[in-house]
């Protein structure tokens, strides 16, 4: 997304406060404000749950193959949850965006605008 594409509200929150995973933020894209922050732990916490249930499975039912198989595929459950990152959805126009990204466009435009005010100076 090119610095000049966000929204003026995601702009002059970047330029007054450093952000930080979990704040309220607008939306980089229309600027509204109704984000909702998607945090995976939750998630990781279920794929684990899923690893020991399928591994108790397994000890009880040690002749059948529903225990192997139960817990390969909660394996790759947990797998795949720990391949997630924090994200942010804006309900109005369904954008979504990782937090990580949020930060780096921060920075870029903090950047900017100091690149600017040096220029106007100089």
């Amino acid at each position: 997304m090119s610095i000049t594409k966000f929204s003026p509200n995601f702009i002059e929150l970047c330029l007054r406060t450093d952000l930080k995973q979990g704040d309220k933020l607008p939306c980089p894209r229309c600027g509204k404000e109704e984000t909702i922050y998607k945090d995976p732990g939750s998630h990781k916490v279920a794929g684990a749950i899923a690893v020991v249930a399928s591994g108790l499975l397994w000890l009880l039912t040690r002749t059948s193959a529903v225990g192997p198989i139960s817990m390969l595929f909660a394996g790759l459950f947990f797998l795949v949850t720990l391949t997630l990152e924090p994200a942010y959805a804006c309900s109005y126009c369904q954008f979504q965006w990782r937090v990580k990204d949020a930060l780096k466009w921060a920075k870029a435009i903090r950047h900017d605008e100091e690149a600017r005010s040096r220029r106007r100076q100089g």
